[in-house]
């Protein structure tokens, strides 16, 4: 059958009602945690540990694309394969595995955040808006697909309130993020600079500038007026992340 194996951390677990300690959650299955937590296997690509009162649903698996739905509760996965092959969806953001080990959480209104291990994910917002969460940072999910910044693990608590600012579209939040920045916060800026409006995207890219310069001697106004050369900073931004957490014991 196609599905997705699972097994419950000890007592049982609900699949589409029934209470059972193992089986296959099927195509438009729902597991229910309950109580306990579960193994639940991701094809054969990976593997996710359920929290407890977790509730998931199997939308689509197949040799292209293996997609859940976490309605609430916690996964940590762990994916091993082609970007783009497994996906998450939560109330508030699709969640896009570019090959990675991450923990989600959504809570009973369809808020969330996302902490990523290795690799990096990318979070589809909806109208073509992403933003890309690489290994040692974290990121909210807002309700109503609202934008948040990925901020790295250990980030001040100016920054932190800067982004919650930016969050609730404070008018002088872009300014308080450039402000708080640091090196470490390169990713924050870069995805501030993908998230805007063309027309503020300059002062972010300035101050992104100075404290993570843009490879190849790139300058802003370069960047500004070739997405490519934009993109290639972005992404090497991304790759200090992934290498460092690569490097982790």
């Amino acid at each position: 059958a196609h599905g997705f194996a699972f097994t419950s951390r000890g007592g049982s677990v609900g699949c589409d009602g029934a209470q059972v300690a193992a089986g296959v959650l099927p195509v438009g299955g729902v597991l229910d945690t309950g109580g306990h937590r579960a193994a639940l296997a991701i094809a054969d690509i990976g593997s996710a540990e359920l929290g407890s009162n977790t509730r998931v649903r199997l939308d689509r698996t197949s040799a292209a694309r293996h997609e859940l739905f976490l309605e609430r509760g916690h996964m940590h996965a762990f994916v091993s394969a082609p970007p783009r092959m497994f996906a998450v969806a939560t109330p508030s953001a699709q969640v896009v595995d570019l090959g990675c080990e991450y923990k989600l959480d959504v809570d009973e209104r369809g808020a969330g955040a996302i902490e990523v291990l290795t690799g990096l994910v990318e979070l589809e917002l909806g109208g073509g808006r992403a933003v890309v969460v690489p290994a040692g940072a974290r990121a909210r999910l807002l309700p109503g697909r609202r934008a948040s910044l990925p901020l790295v693990t250990g980030a001040s608590g100016a920054i932190v309130a800067a982004v919650r600012a930016y969050e609730a579209n404070s008018p002088d939040a872009i300014p308080r993020v450039l402000a708080a920045a640091t090196r470490s916060d390169a990713i924050t800026l870069v995805n501030l600079a993908r998230l805007a409006p063309s027309t503020e995207q300059r002062p972010i890219l300035e101050r992104l500038q100075e404290v993570f310069p843009a490879p190849q001697e790139t300058t802003v106004e370069e960047a500004l007026a070739d997405r490519e050369l934009f993109e290639m900073w972005f992404d090497e931004i991304v790759l200090v992340h992934v290498m460092a957490a690569a490097q982790q014991p």
